[in-house]
């Protein structure tokens, strides 16, 4: 069963932005837990390297291309799910307004090697999930040529910029 979107969406903008209002201690994150404390969120936020770091769950929700060209995509969301969704081709492009974006999740969609000239153009793009998408394998190689030198530089703590 799909995870109605405007759910989801509330529950990315609470993991976003409550660290950040005062009183706020429900918000949960993957990469930086946010504890009671504002101490203690600064901390967890200084041990993920200063930067907090959002992964944006659309993983399985009613999210379509149209969708995404209304998204906003603030440079600290670093992680995006899109499995099981109805983006296509057409939706991919609009990620390129996503200038962290490190990770993408694109498995079990509609999407074929018409997104992969989109893909290639995210800067700190270095890991894609697109196991049962329409990428044909042709697409697939030329895909895992493009990461495979950002995730090796990635594993040896330099950043895809340092590849190039």
């Amino acid at each position: 069963m799909n995870r109605p979107f405007s759910h989801l969406l509330l529950s990315c903008l609470a993991i976003a932005c409550c660290p950040l209002l005062a009183g706020c201690d429900e918000a949960e994150s993957r990469s930086a837990p946010v504890s009671d404390s504002v101490d203690d969120y600064r901390l967890s936020v200084k041990n993920v390297g200063g930067k907090m770091k959002v992964h944006l769950d659309f993983n399985g929700a009613d999210v379509t291309d149209e969708m995404l060209a209304k998204m906003d995509f603030p440079d600290a969301v670093t992680s995006i799910d899109l499995s099981s969704t109805a983006i296509t081709d057409a939706g991919v492009k609009h990620l390129q307004r996503a200038a962290g974006l490190e990770e993408l999740r694109i498995a079990n969609t509609e999407i074929s090697d018409a997104a992969i000239e989109h893909l290639t153009a995210l800067e700190h793009l270095w890991l894609v999930d697109a196991d049962q998408s329409k990428i044909s394998r042709k697409g697939q190689l030329k895909l895992i040529k493009f990461l495979a030198p950002r995730a090796q530089a990635r594993a040896v703590g330099r950043t895809p910029e340092t590849t190039k």
